[in-house]
């Protein structure tokens, strides 16, 4: 029985050990799961300095976030995030809403890339997500999944700081430009639609002064058309109103 005893007490303390080490690198696993998720998703190499998703508190924290361009822009980092801070609603969640409590994003550059064959790293990256959205779509029609996805609900509040606004043309370096944003902590409450997001956009061009903006028309309606023209009224619009 004392064998018995002593082999048990054994037992528990390794599996304990071993709880203990799946907790500290569980943040390790995740970060290394969501890097090729995402570089699966995107074509692009995927660096995240630093992943926490909560275990007691519903939140994802991130550190370090860099999307990098192919070789063909240049391989400079598309995207780099300092910070992406977000709290989220579990009851909503298992509801099948996602409702974000709490989002805050630091955006410190943006880097928008024409390459010597014309093609634009952004207008690239669109088509890479609407073949696969096409592509699951098809595939979920031939497999019978007509199963409802989850519905995006609201961010109860949105944080933004935004840094450098690139961009560069490999072919003709005369077009390269490149934008302050200077915004820091800027609040956005109740983000419902996309409408809301043009409204941002028009806040954060009256704060940044369209004319700075302008330096960009161009580009940005090259690199992304989806949303340019929305882009392009809401400047109109800042200008008008700082001419008055």
């Amino acid at each position: 029985m004392k064998f018995l005893f002593k082999w048990l007490l054994r037992l528990f303390l390794l599996l304990a050990v071993l709880v203990v080490a799946a907790l500290l690198s569980w943040d390790w696993i995740v970060k290394t799961v969501a890097e090729h998720r995402i570089q699966a998703v995107t074509g692009l190499e995927t660096r995240i300095g630093k992943l926490e998703v909560g275990v007691t508190h519903p939140m994802i924290h991130i550190e370090n976030f860099r999307l990098y361009n192919t070789s063909e822009f240049g391989g400079s980092p598309l995207v780099d995030l300092p910070e992406v801070h977000l709290e989220y609603d579990p009851a909503a969640l298992r509801a099948g809403a996602v409702r974000i409590k709490l989002l805050r994003v630091n955006l410190a550059e943006v880097n928008l890339v024409r390459s010597t064959e014309g093609r634009t790293n952004i207008n690239v990256l669109r088509d890479r997500f609407e073949a696969q959205k096409a592509s699951a779509t098809k595939a979920a029609k031939s497999g019978g999944r007509g199963g409802k996805g989850l519905e995006f609900e609201k961010i109860d509040m949105l944080n933004l700081t935004l840094g450098k606004l690139r961009y560069t043309d490999l072919g003709q370096p005369d077009n390269n430009r490149e934008v302050n944003l200077d915004v820091h902590n800027q609040a956005f409450p109740n983000v419902k639609s996309q409408e809301d997001l043009y409204g941002m956009a028009f806040v954060l061009l009256l704060k940044c002064g369209p004319e700075l903006v302008e330096q960009f028309s161009f580009q940005i309606q090259n690199a992304a058309a989806g949303g340019a023209g929305k882009v392009k009224q809401a400047t109109e619009k800042a200008r008008g109103l700082i001419k008055k």
